[in-house]
């Protein structure tokens, strides 16, 4: 920005008057001093309080003026307003002073003390390294400034009368903006530093007789813009160094050494929250601070942002360490142990913290409680660039929710290079397409996390970045060092390649450093392996029987889908943080982390009554239903099903209940059969009209009707080269010579079918693809029932069976490959736009091939309705709606049921065909019914009723049991939830006093902030139970908190119109 020099105010020194609160022009002279004051509680004031600040509160009220109004005492008038109260970081301890000679800014203000400020600008790492040796220090002041600093314990103002003995309750938040001057014509913004405002550091805001420095043209960066002030420096004997006046002011200071700017708390504080719930970027919001102030850019402002930049880092530095009582230690920070500033979930395991005496050698029902459940993921979107830049190691390496860089980096350098073969047998993969980098100008290609499956926050040490991709060595460290310490007996793991990442895990983990390894080898051998529910779809069948939480004993509700919300709250800050250093990047991340874990945690309360009120709801619900369905089948039958159940439960070996045998019914079968007939009946004499056999005669129909319908496909294409149009007419030629030479074989097999053609056949021949072709299927009813059509009306019907068994497994398979390229292209933010049209080409072309084989089905069941109307097909084909049944339930579906109470497409449950069943219904498959149905023909429903009731049976029980599962989980995280609150708040006030190496101001603050954090746990155990209490008394639960949170009174429940129904 350029430099201008500011034009002189045309306005006297100040002049203030005093009359009926309003202010006037005067000829006095006065001195104004707004004044430091300590506050510890809070003012009740009787009517709404502007805006106006003010420097002192009286005990008995709060002065209520309209304007700026002049005590009369003795020479020095103070100035007393109404103001709205600020928290501790906003107040500052300043005293500010208005001289008789309005002050001139410089045109050559003095900078911060840097020769070269375009060093500043290209290194803003090096600034924040050069700052760690201060690191205690300035931990240090803050938390003196939680405190009452040098006051001990008096809150009287030290700089009013003698005569006012009244306590004061606030301190000033700032006199350093601007104010309105009236020009003559209009109020015209005038800067206070323009009319000579000086701040006065050290003293308590009194000048300093003997002061160090005077700064002139001081930028100071707060919520109400920048600003230029004159700053004076205490210079007394054992005075404080300049830095540490600045903090003691709250304000942060750009430089340790002569520092010539600084940026206060509050603005610091606000871009902090601001870039973790919105994520603006640094650049935007510094640019707004600036427009405020000089939105026309006349007044020449210094640019801080550079300065900015470094400050940030540490201050978000010093934030984590101050909130993760680190700043309590005697050690220092530098002893900060791996994790030890994550934000820890409240309502997963932890032992001494949250969990019962004993829980280790709880009951088999009963252990499954204290399992941890982890989720993995991967994330595309949050790229870094390779900048070429100089190596920007973060500070507080591994202290917070990020692994430590250098033995991560080590292990992936000595293991990346391994590979799994593909053991999914899903027909696209996306581990095939994560282990390469999409580009060479990314040093990161994204970053892979574990989160807490339950409850979605990242765990401590679990996230890291990934190189080439989602390879199985980075996945690995990122997940043991997230359990590295941990004290479990039980874990599950859910991951979309679960399914491969498993395979040899237990062997791998072994390669990891043994710090990491679990102390119990079979935590990871007996690990629970699952698929996240969304997910689900996109692998093939046996991962779906074997990896579905909705299948597996003791998964409750869980979605293990949480990875993916925090992805999208994330993905906001990629464009920001995939240009910073490695270091600031590293940072901002756990930043926002720690943010994201602490919205979680203050929400339980909502959260976890509206997931308690589903689950009792749903455990009636889907119980009354498993009992009226149970009540159809005889006892024995039930109680088979039951024990495979238990079996498959306890060894995933067994045989699956969930599993339906595979179709053996498919287009190429029924025509082997029908020419194993048909050569048959050549063998036993019977003579055939035609070389073509009735069955091939019949295949070839089917095989036309489909070249037809593409046909019409390439002639909707509307494409209007010459070359298209060429093709479509060449194949269109092809087509009518192809299907006039199946009309000479027709007319010997369907007679009929040259009157119908000749009747139908207008002066305009039709197109090729128009072209009736006569099909049995496509003749009038009446010649239907012609004894010389049953040969084919038969094999037709078995020959369309087979032609829709063929299409719903095609389609099936075509919307898998749909839905995995689709969550391949949003989970990464590809690197160039052709790779992204391509993907987006690839995803349209395989929705033509869905759209093509639903035709394919639509056909063959029309076809079935005329030959075999109300037939035994009807049980597994049902009508296709291409709007509903076409696509997979995805998490950007908002208006459907969730998976655990929505009916998956008929598609999906389709039972086998009864032909199928014909050919399947053996001896033993039968026996596993345990009833027979030797009185009924093999052709009627009860031979395949077992099957697919057993399935039906086991899926309605699953269900039953997941919601009482999920409801006993709950009432197990919310004693969870308030034990850790309760512990965390005693754990706060056990480091009350622990810095007794600390000066006595220093541990007045960290008393005051201990104790500050202690109440507020305790509070939100206390609104968690206040909140949940009622309903759980209302629907007779059980309550097994500590008896100091239960509520003594409390507001009976009442049922409302928005809980389940």
């Amino acid at each position: 920005m350029s430099s201008r020099k500011r034009p002189r105010p045309p306005s006297p020194p100040i002049r203030v008057y005093r009359s009926q609160g309003h202010a006037r022009p005067s000829n006095e002279r006065i001195q104004v001093n707004t004044h430091v004051h300590y506050g510890i509680d809070t003012v009740n004031a009787a009517r709404p309080r502007n805006s106006v600040r003010t420097s002192h509160v009286a005990r008995s009220g709060v002065v209520d003026l309209s304007g700026l109004m002049v005590d009369e005492d003795e020479s020095s008038q103070v100035l007393e307003a109404n103001f709205d109260s600020f928290s501790a970081e906003d107040m500052l301890e300043a005293v500010f002073w208005v001289d008789d000679d309005v002050v001139e800014q410089p045109e050559d203000a003095a900078d911060d003390g840097n020769e070269d400020e375009e060093a500043m600008t290209s290194e803003p790492a090096r600034l924040a390294q050069e700052w760690l040796p201060l690191r205690q220090t300035y931990l240090d002041e803050l938390l003196r400034g939680e405190g009452l600093g040098e006051a001990s314990q008096t809150t009287s103002c030290t700089y009013c009368p003698s005569n006012r003995q009244n306590e004061a309750k606030f301190k000033c938040a700032d006199c350093h903006g601007s104010t309105l001057m009236w020009n003559g014509s209009y109020f015209e913004k005038v800067s206070l530093y323009a009319l000579g405002l000086r701040v006065y550091l050290g003293h308590g805001g009194k000048p300093c007789p003997t002061a160090h420095e005077i700064v002139d043209g001081f930028t100071l960066v707060d919520t109400t813009g920048a600003h230029s002030i004159k700053l004076v420096f205490c210079g007394c004997p054992g005075h404080a160094p300049p830095n540490i006046q600045l903090l003691r002011t709250h304000w942060f200071p750009a430089t340790n050494r002569s520092p010539r700017s600084a940026f206060t708390f509050e603005v610091l504080n606000l871009f902090q929250l601001l870039n973790n719930l919105g994520k603006l970027s640094l650049y935007h919001f510094y640019q707004a601070m600036h427009c405020k102030s000089d939105n026309t850019g006349l007044l020449g402002l210094k640019d801080r942002y550079d300065e900015m930049r470094p400050v940030l880092r540490i201050w978000r530095h010093l934030k984590m360490l101050k909130r993760a009582g680190r700043g309590h230690d005697p050690a220092g920070a530098t002893a900060t142990r791996m994790g030890e500033c994550a934000v820890e979930c409240p309502a997963c395991p932890h032992p001494n913290k949250n969990l019962p005496i004993g829980w280790e050698d709880a009951p088999e029902g009963i252990k499954w409680l204290y399992a941890l459940l982890v989720t993995i993921d991967a994330n595309f979107r949050m790229k870094l660039k390779d900048k070429n830049l100089a190596a920007d190691p973060p500070m507080g390496d591994g202290w917070s929710h990020m692994v430590k860089t250098a033995p991560y980096k080590a292990y992936v350098d000595k293991y990346g290079h391994q590979t799994a073969p593909p053991t999914c047998d899903s027909d696209f993969r996306a581990s095939d397409h994560t282990t390469s980098r999409t580009s060479t100008a990314f040093k990161a290609s994204g970053i892979a996390g574990a989160i807490c499956g339950r409850h979605g926050l990242v765990m401590k040490n679990g996230l890291g970045d990934m190189q080439k991709g989602e390879q199985q060595a980075n996945i690995d460290f990122i997940v043991f060092s997230a359990l590295f310490g941990l004290i479990i007996r039980a874990i599950s793991f859910s991951y979309d390649i679960c399914c491969q990442w498993s395979v040899h895990l237990p062997e791998r983990v072994k390669q990891l450093p043994p710090t990491m390894q679990p102390a119990n080898p079979e935590l990871v051998s007996e690990a629970k392996l699952v698929l996240p529910k969304m997910h689900l779809h996109n692998h093939g069948n046996s991962c779906q029987l074997n990896y579905n939480l909705n299948y597996l004993v003791e998964s409750a509700q869980s979605d293990m889908e949480d990875p993916e919300r925090f992805w999208a709250w994330e993905n906001g800050g990629s464009m920001s943080t995939r240009e910073m250093t490695d270091g600031a990047r590293y940072e901002t991340i756990c930043d926002h982390v720690a943010a994201w874990n602490w919205r979680k945690i203050v929400n339980f309360h909502k959260k976890l009554l509206k997931s308690i009120k589903v689950a009792v709801h749903m455990k009636v619900k889907s119980r009354v239903a498993f009992e009226n369905f149970d009540k159809t089948f005889p006892s024995d039958v039930t109680n088979s099903w039951n024990q495979m159940v238990k079996a498959w439960n306890k060894d995933r070996k067994q045989k699956n209940p969930y599993e339906e045998p595979s179709p053996t019914v498919t287009l190429a079968s029924v025509m082997h059969e029908l020419a194993v007939e048909e050569d048959e009946a050549t063998r036993q004499g019977i003579p055939q009209l035609h070389e073509m056999s009735p069955s091939r005669f019949l295949q070839k129909g089917l095989d036309l009707e489909d070249q037809q319908r593409k046909q019409r496909a390439l002639v909707r294409s509307k494409s209007t080269t010459l070359h298209r149009k060429t093709e479509v007419l060449e194949k269109r030629s092809a087509l009518r010579h192809r299907i006039h030479t199946w009309f000479d074989v027709q007319d010997l097999y369907i007679p009929i079918a040259s009157q119908l053609r000749e009747a139908a056949t207008s002066s305009m021949t039709p197109y090729a693809e128009d072209e009736i072709l006569y099909l049995p299927s496509q003749l009038p009813s009446a010649y239907l029932l012609s004894p010389a059509m049953a040969t084919l009306v038969q094999k037709e019907r078995r020959l369309r069976i087979g032609q829709a068994d063929d299409a719903l497994h095609e389609i099936r398979r075509l919307l898998r490959i749909s839905s995995t390229i689709l969550e391949f292209k949003q989970s990464q933010h590809l690197a160039s736009q052709r790779i992204t049209t391509k993907t987006r080409q690839l995803i349209i072309n395989f929705r033509a091939k869905v759209d093509a084989v639903a035709q394919r089905y639509i056909a063959a069941y029309e076809a079935l309705g005329k030959l075999d109307p109300g037939g035994e097909w009807t049980a597994s084909f049902k009508p296709l709606n291409t709007a509903v049944d076409l696509h997979l339930p995805r998490r950007e579906d908002e208006d459907e049921e969730p998976e655990n109470r929505r009916e998956l497409s008929w598609i999906w449950l389709v039972p086998r065909s009864p032909d199928a069943q014909r050919r399947a219904a053996t001896a033993d498959e039968v026996g596993d019914c345990k009833f027979s149905f030797d009185t009924v023909t093999a052709y009627e429903k009860p031979i395949r009723t077992p099957t697919a009731m057993r399935v039906e049976w086991a899926k309605t029980l699953a269900r039953s049991d997941r919601w009482d599962e999920e409801t006993r989980l709950l009432l197990e995280e919310m004693r969870r939830i308030i034990h850790y609150f309760h512990w965390k708040s005693e754990w706060w006030r056990r480091r009350k006093r622990r810095r007794t190496d600390a000066s006595a101001a220093v541990q007045r603050g960290a008393c005051a902030y201990a104790s500050r954090q202690a109440d507020m746990f305790a509070a939100l155990a206390k609104s968690c139970a206040k909140t949940w209490y009622p309903f759980l008394v209302y629907k007779d639960l059980p309550v097994s908190w500590l008896s100091d949170y239960i509520p003594s009174t409390y507001i009976p429940y009442k049922p409302r119109r928005t809980d389940p129904k």
